[in-house]
């Protein structure tokens, strides 16, 4: 009879988990096209946001996104970085699969990092969308758009 009820509780812990990971991918699905329909930056931005891009070898660059936090605190962050390239590979991003952040206004942590790869293209628009609450709970979201050339 233990073993029947340990049983149960393994199998609903693991549903339960299952559950949890189809839920956090949908939400970066949800993101992931949101993102990939917006075709312009929102104007005025209060971050700093700088799109990196650099060779890592023949056929692959690596970009980052470096969000500088809000004067006003951050908190609760949702951050996806996606690129206009086929890939198989999950995009960065924080605060769908892992904890939320919070970057408080009086705290020396600067900003976020989202980093990836792709292969190299001589053309690559990135898009980046970052959501978060301020200290007063006011909800704000941008999106930023990075057009990146080889001939720059």
């Amino acid at each position: 009879m233990k073993k029947i009820i340990l049983l149960l509780i393994t199998l609903l812990l693991c549903t339960s988990c299952i559950k949890k990971e189809s839920n956090e991918y949908k939400i970066y699905e949800e993101l992931t096209k949101e993102l990939q329909k917006v075709d312009k930056t929102t104007e005025n931005i209060p971050l700093n946001i700088t799109i990196e891009v650099s060779e890592f070898n023949d056929s692959l660059l690596t970009y980052s996104a470096l969000i500088d936090k809000d004067p006003s605190g951050m908190y609760e962050i949702t951050g996806l970085l996606i690129h206009n390239k086929k890939t198989d590979n999950m995009y960065p991003s924080t605060g769908i699969f892992d904890e939320k952040i919070s970057l408080q206004s009086n705290e020396e942590k600067k900003g976020i990092k989202l980093t990836g790869y792709v292969e190299k293209y001589e053309d690559i628009e990135f898009k980046l969308l970052i959501k978060y609450k301020t200290e007063n709970n006011e909800e704000r979201k941008y999106y930023y758009i990075y057009e990146y050339s080889t001939n720059n």
